[in-house]
């Protein structure tokens, strides 16, 4: 059995996945295994036209840019203390974010 654990990243409008351009809601990292400073695999799925950034943020105001991604993919990441997805672009499809560690 897998020891994985993942964080579904949702939009502003109450735990869905993206479909228009918005930020998503900010999630703590404060539990195991999602710890500030530790890399996890952000997980970008769906059959989607757009662009989405997981961004981090120290103070959950000023948010830094850590991947940009516009297909499928799995990137790693450094956790920061809070953690989001934003879709800067969208045109189509459902874009689905996650954080694995």
């Amino acid at each position: 059995m897998s020891n994985t654990k993942v964080i579904k990243l949702t939009d502003a409008a109450g735990g869905q996945d993206f479909t228009a351009v918005e930020a998503g809601v900010a999630v703590t990292m404060d539990h195991e295994p999602f710890f500030p400073r530790r890399e996890a695999m952000a997980i970008v799925t769906g059959t989607f036209v757009g662009t989405i950034k997981i961004q981090g943020s120290d103070d959950n105001s000023t948010w830094s840019d850590l991947v940009d991604v516009s297909e499928p993919e799995f990137v790693q990441v450094t956790l920061q203390k809070y953690m989001r997805a934003n879709c800067t672009a969208y045109t189509s499809g459902t874009i689905k974010a996650r954080i694995a560690s």
